[in-house]
């Protein structure tokens, strides 16, 4: 009997999450517009001030120019060059990619697959781990940065709502949960069998992201990514009609901005809009301003990825890098 290929295996799986994936953003948005006020909702989309979407479309900019210069950094610790005019482009094309494609992930490989193409060559033919590794460390750096600016928004509801004790009781609960799932992490890595290989990812690792000569650099460009992050969502608000308080900023916002981490709908669409119906409720707002402030968000982001469509032409070819670089 002949053995099917893992390509034709692993098809049916892709399109299966697709469909799941697709369903989970249905599912969800449709039981958020059931929990909301849907009149008051729809007011406040089709009163969208496009002065202030253009203000976070502006602020989009810096905000990629510093994840790309993250990844060239990360790139270049790991020993794979990355020019920066090549890195700024595939950044777009990676978001946007994202944006479109399930799991939220699927832009990311393809910057990294077409960093290592470029850099591999006859004589180093095995660069796309590094290309795989730079990606994948300069990612999850930005989602640990913004795991840690969640844990101490949680750590900042008791103090900033003491009038609302089930506000707090959720934000103590919803912290110790984050903080026992990071120790776990690292309990795990830490055990005999992974201890081996994970020190050896630790030691690069640490060279690319914590080492004396670039922590500063990395601190500066995740938090400056995140700062943006922020104003965007602030934007989003204004454009909808609510300005929020700087506690609100504070405490709301970083908690719908990590739900989108979690891969299970397309592009964090339906969970970010529950997350926000939920956050804004438990701070005695209006679920439906959170939710019109978090789908104008999302809206925001797929226009300020759509000049990813512009780098949609071949790459430079093998050793371009090297020659460039």
């Amino acid at each position: 009997m002949n053995e099917m290929k893992p390509a034709e295996t692993s098809r049916p799986a892709r399109s299966w999450r697709v469909i799941l994936q697709l369903g989970a953003s249905v599912l969800l948005l449709v039981l958020v517009l059931v929990f909301i006020d849907e009149e008051a909702l729809l007011e406040r989309l089709l009163a969208l001030d496009a002065f202030w979407i253009g203000c976070a479309l502006i602020i989009s900019v810096p905000q990629y120019v510093l994840s790309a210069a993250r990844w060239q950094v990360t790139s270049e610790r790991l020993g794979a060059p990355l020019p920066f005019r090549m890195a700024l482009p595939e950044y777009y094309l990676a978001v946007l990619a994202n944006q479109i494609l399930p799991g939220g992930v699927m832009g990311d490989a393809a910057r990294a697959i077409r960093h290592g193409y470029r850099l591999s060559s006859d004589d180093a033919p095995s660069c796309f781990g590094p290309a795989l590794r730079a990606v994948v460390y300069e990612r999850a750096s930005g989602q640990v940065a913004l795991f840690l600016l969640m844990l101490a928004s949680l750590a900042f509801w008791p103090v900033v709502f003491p009038m609302r004790p089930i506000f707090s009781f959720y934000a103590l609960a919803a912290f110790a949960v984050a903080s026992t799932f990071g120790l776990g992490v690292f309990w795990g890595l830490t055990r005999p069998k992974y201890r081996h290989s994970a020190s050896i990812y630790l030691r690069e690792i640490h060279h690319a992201l914590f080492a004396r000569d670039v922590i500063l650099s990395q601190l500066a460009y995740s938090f400056g990514v995140l700062a943006t992050y922020m104003a965007c969502f602030y934007c989003a608000g204004r454009a909808v009609g609510i300005a929020l308080t700087p506690a609100e900023i504070i405490t709301l916002v970083p908690v719908v901005l990590f739900s989108m981490t979690v891969p299970i709908t397309i592009s964090g669409w339906g969970v970010r809009e529950a997350t926000a119906a939920f956050v804004w409720s438990l701070a005695m707002l209006s679920s439906a301003d959170g939710v019109a402030i978090s789908v104008t968000y999302g809206l925001i982001v797929f226009l300020s990825s759509l000049p990813g469509i512009f780098f949609l032409l071949p790459g430079p070819r093998k050793h371009d890098i090297r020659n460039q670089g």
